[in-house]
């Protein structure tokens, strides 16, 4: 089950985002975690996603690029099986161009 853990309001234009999470399994197994940036209800690639050892905590860094139509919500969506999200950041930056390989 995955919940929205940050999310920003932005205009249109070209961005870099970078996410910064994590997550503590309160779970005695290993447990995958995984984040994805949304620009309004479209889920963005590449997708964050590690596993985290029984009863740890993991840090998670995502980086991704989108140009945004019109202004809209960014939002941050992250979950795994019995995952408790750390406090998580999203970064937009504004660029003038944007050059995707």
């Amino acid at each position: 089950m995955s919940c929205e853990v940050v999310s920003l309001s932005l205009p249109a234009g070209k961005y870099v985002f970078t996410v910064t999470s994590g997550a503590h399994n309160e779970d005695s197994s290993p447990q995958g975690f995984t984040c994805t940036i949304y620009v309004g209800q479209t889920g963005l690639n590449p997708v964050g996603s590690l596993y985290i050892p029984g009863h740890s905590s993991l840090p998670l860094t995502l980086v991704s690029v989108a140009t945004v139509a019109s202004a809209t919500t960014v939002s941050v969506r992250c979950g795994g099986f019995q995952q408790t999200p750390l406090p998580s950041t999203l970064s937009a930056v504004l660029v003038t161009n944007l050059i995707q390989q």
